[in-house]
């Protein structure tokens, strides 16, 4: 997998080519005007509210989104496939997050949630060579050292895709909205099963 890095204003953050034969990745920081009607599409589907449950309207997602820019212990971003974007992602710094206090927190933990908005791209193999590609960025350009992923418990793909990725199982953890499985993923781990 060859990735590139590209910081001029309106490019793509950070770019894979040729990942796994499935195309360009591109991810790009979100764009509350720009992207809002496309989240507030990809919440309402079917296969997001169980997880995400924002399913609402366009003025509380808009509510929601402008807080969640404004807090700079994350960063939202857009993946692209190709030139099409199917993927919304969150990626956060666990101290700071209400993650802390749950686990045994390092200084360069970081954590990431991900949904694929695109209905027809659920269950077609893309998930583990974007989730390649969101480690990458996580470890190669924020600096992380170990990346946390918390899935809700009966979000089983997810929790496949984290398997596949190099993620090891810690313990369960409880939150208002969902009981969750911990798992962590170490940069060594990672780059051994993905050498560049």
């Amino acid at each position: 997998m060859e990735a590139t890095l590209e910081k001029q204003s309106g490019n793509a953050l950070f770019s894979v080519n040729g990942s796994q034969g499935i195309g360009l990745i591109e991810m790009r920081l979100f764009d509350i005007e720009k992207d809002l009607e496309l989240l507030h599409f990809w919440m309402n589907e079917e296969h997001v509210i169980p997880f995400w449950q924002m399913n609402k309207s366009k003025a509380e997602l808009h509510q929601h989104f402008t807080q969640m820019l404004a807090d700079k212990h994350q960063e939202l971003l857009i993946v692209s496939l190709d030139g099409r974007d199917i993927l919304y992602v969150e990626v956060y710094t666990c101290k700071g997050d209400r993650i802390e206090g749950k686990y045994e927190m390092q200084q360069q933990d970081w954590g990431y949630h991900a949904l694929i908005g695109e209905l027809d791209v659920v269950g077609k193999g893309f998930g583990t060579p974007l989730g390649r590609a969101i480690m990458e960025y996580m470890f190669e350009e924020k600096g992380a050292q170990r990346i946390i992923s918390e899935p809700d418990e009966h979000a089983i793909a997810s929790a496949k895709i984290d398997l596949k990725l190099g993620f090891e199982f810690h313990h369960f953890i409880t939150f208002p909205e969902k009981r969750a499985k911990l798992f962590i993923l170490e940069k060594n781990t990672f780059y051994k099963l993905f050498p560049f």
